[in-house]
């Protein structure tokens, strides 16, 4: 086995803006979803944004939490890291019934470096466990996200792909947070066919009785976002309409990436129709790829009354507190063209009163669309007035004197098994 390092790779910018498009508006749908800042790989030939961005947080993946487990162990092993490795090693290969521990388990999984002997080790210690640890599953450490969090942490999807796969290893790695540390490290390293690959593997064990973990299904279709083609996109549409059929609830996040590759791969009447399921209207990737879809489809009179409602409304976004509605620049642009190729006169002074409100009102940004519909993932956080106030009620009720404690101590972090 060999680990992965992967580096940063120099790209060179693509052009690939089409002048001969038929409608005006495809001349900016370059820049509308950043791809004036968007690099195409040599060896995948795959766009990514220039300052890459994880899909899901450090947080929300625990890798947070691990990083702070792996620097006090490395502090508690100071000097003898090589010492302890080398005792496992002997207990793997002597002849007796050695039993690994969950302690040195858990520590060579935090001392592990990225080299080949050190991911071996941990694998080896982890089949020997899992071997010895067949049929009393009940009560034991769950460790498949501890590894998968290692090979994570020292980028090896290869070895994540067949850890998934080992006979020696069924059952490890049976929880979703370990597929979706898989799922996002694939996803980083922009392993995408192989993200849908280990997606169809992970439906067919049909762990915790569903076909479509949430988060899980989420990098899948972020995935055939980012691939960007027409086989992406029927690929998706696919998975979606499976899901739907199984009653599973898309929700907002894959219905932007959806409504966003549709627009990219020209399907202006997709990206509306999945648009139209999500419940959150206000979002500014929501506002902005209705606008577009809109002006593709020639039908820019409809897109005005949305661009009024920013100006008189002005609802703030739930999802980003304290800031405003926002119109990407480029979105404007597209309007503007597609309202002067019309050419009518109330037309044109409709738009520019209200360009003229959405400037004055600071509404306009630089930002690409990308940046808005691959926005990461983070951990879900009350607001603390709203937590402060059910504290202050708590206290006050006098029939529930001993559930005091838990209430007021409710955590307000999930974990990933929970956010499935």
């Amino acid at each position: 086995m060999k680990c992965c390092f992967i580096g940063t790779p120099q790209f060179l910018l693509q052009d690939i803006v089409n002048m001969s498009c038929s409608h005006v508006f495809r001349t900016y749908k370059t820049s509308l979803f950043g791809l004036n800042a968007l690099c195409r790989s040599p060896t995948t030939n795959i766009l990514r944004p220039i300052g890459y961005r994880q899909l899901f947080t450090p947080a929300v993946l625990g890798l947070d939490g691990y990083q702070s487990a792996r620097d006090k162990i490395q502090i508690q092993f100071t000097n003898m890291t090589g010492k302890f490795q080398d005792r496992m090693r002997e207990v793997l290969q002597s002849e007796k019934n050695n039993t690994i521990f969950t302690e040195d388990l858990k520590n060579a999984a935090h001392l592990a470096e990225a080299k080949t002997e050190d991911i071996e080790l941990v694998l080896e210690m982890a089949k020997k466990f899992n071997k010895q640890n067949t049929g009393l599953r009940f009560g034991t450490f769950v460790f498949g996200p501890v590894v998968m969090r290692m090979l994570h942490h020292l980028e090896c999807p290869d070895i994540a792909i067949e850890a998934l796969k080992s006979e020696e290893l069924d059952g490890f790695f049976d929880q979703l947070a370990s597929y979706q540390l898989a799922l996002d490290l694939l996803y980083e390293k922009e392993r995408y066919e192989d993200v849908i690959d280990v997606f169809r593997y992970l439906q067919n064990k049909r762990l915790q009785g569903t076909k479509y973990p949430k988060n899980c299904f989420t990098i899948v279709i972020a995935s055939c976002y980012k691939m960007n083609t027409e086989e992406s996109l029927q690929i998706v549409l696919e998975f979606v309409r499976e899901a739907e059929e199984s009653g599973i609830s898309i929700n907002r996040r894959c219905l932007i990436f959806i409504a966003a590759l549709a627009l990219r791969q020209n399907h202006p009447h997709v990206t509306l129709e999945y648009l139209a399921k999500a419940k959150h209207v206000f979002h500014a990737a929501i506002r902005n790829l209705r606008i577009l879809a809109l002006v593709e489809m020639s039908r820019v009179e409809e897109a005005l009354p949305i661009l009024r409602s920013v100006v008189q409304i002005d609802l703030p976004d739930k999802s980003r507190p304290g800031k405003k509605a926002l119109i990407l620049k480029e979105t404007i642009e597209a309007v503007e063209a597609a309202v002067k190729e019309i050419n009518d006169k109330e037309l044109i002074a409709e738009f520019t009163h209200l360009h003229r409100s959405l400037v004055e009102n600071h509404h306009i940004t630089e930002d690409s669309l990308d940046k808005y519909v691959s926005q990461p993932i983070d951990v879900f956080r009350q607001d603390d007035n709203t937590q402060d106030k059910a504290m202050l009620a708590a206290s006050f009720n006098r029939s529930n004197k001993n559930k005091r404690r838990p209430q007021r101590y409710a955590q307000n972090r999930k974990g990933l098994m929970e956010r499935e």
